[in-house]
């Protein structure tokens, strides 16, 4: 049996992401979740870093930085490689007001101006989903509304690309995830059902979909050393599935 001990408590309502397994001590980003709100009813949009310091056996948990920012998040993932070789790297989050911003995390631990760009204005809505290449970790996948997938490359601040063909569908992004074997494969789901894309090809490669369980895929996982194995789930309480693919 499996015993449960919880090591530390933050009370706030959050994205989460960890910080990268080179960062040193270990951190916790939390971004000000979109769409929900806290006890007080507070509508303030903040990005934040904790030190978990395992070295004290407290609940309480060590603010490290914390900033206000322009939107609240939909997603925050935590790259390791930064820009102007930061050894921090860089935290990106997707928010509700069709923006992505990225952060640098060396400069927001020391207190410094730690916004690095941002995307306004080239979303067709919220953004609400994220993934950093594990190859090409400038390549950022997002995810945002009416089915819209876009490329960025974080170096060159250049005009996003797509991984092929936009569908014809009024539907949520809700995953993007890079394939964790092929660097140029990447799935993505919207509608209940997971695509494929190929981005050599520009075109989606495999769709996944069950008419039999009627399961609505949300969220998705590759397999970490089989390329053409993932996970598909359902927060659909209705079908409240986990398949292997």
């Amino acid at each position: 049996q499996i015993k449960k001990m919880k090591l530390k408590e933050i009370n706030i309502t959050a994205g989460i992401t960890w910080s990268p397994a080179g960062v040193n001590p270990s951190y916790l980003a939390c971004g000000t979740s979109a769409q929900q709100l806290d006890s007080s009813f507070n509508s303030s949009s903040q990005l934040q870093i904790y030190d978990l310091d395992l070295a004290h056996a407290t609940l309480d948990t060590k603010l490290a930085a914390s900033i206000d920012t322009p939107a609240r998040f939909n997603s925050i993932v935590w790259g390791a490689e930064g820009q102007d070789g930061s050894p921090s790297g860089m935290i990106v989050g997707g928010c509700e007001n069709a923006a992505i911003y990225v952060y640098d995390a060396t400069k927001l631990l020391a207190g410094e101006e730690a916004l690095v760009s941002s995307t306004e204005g080239k979303h067709s809505g919220p953004v609400f989903a994220l993934d950093l290449n594990p190859f090409q970790k400038n390549l950022l996948a997002c995810g945002s509304s009416d089915c819209e997938i876009t490329i960025f490359d974080l170096n060159k601040q250049s005009e996003p690309m797509a991984p092929g063909a936009k569908p014809a569908l009024n539907a949520d992004v809700t995953c993007v995830l890079w394939n964790r074997m092929v660097q140029h494969i990447l799935a993505s789901s919207y509608a209940g059902r997971c695509v494929v894309w190929d981005l050599k090809k520009t075109a989606s490669i495999m769709q996944i979909s069950d008419s039999v369980s009627r399961m609505k895929a949300r969220s998705i996982a590759w397999h970490p050393n089989v390329a053409t194995q993932l996970v598909l789930a359902s927060d659909d309480d209705a079908t409240p599935l986990v398949q292997v693919c």
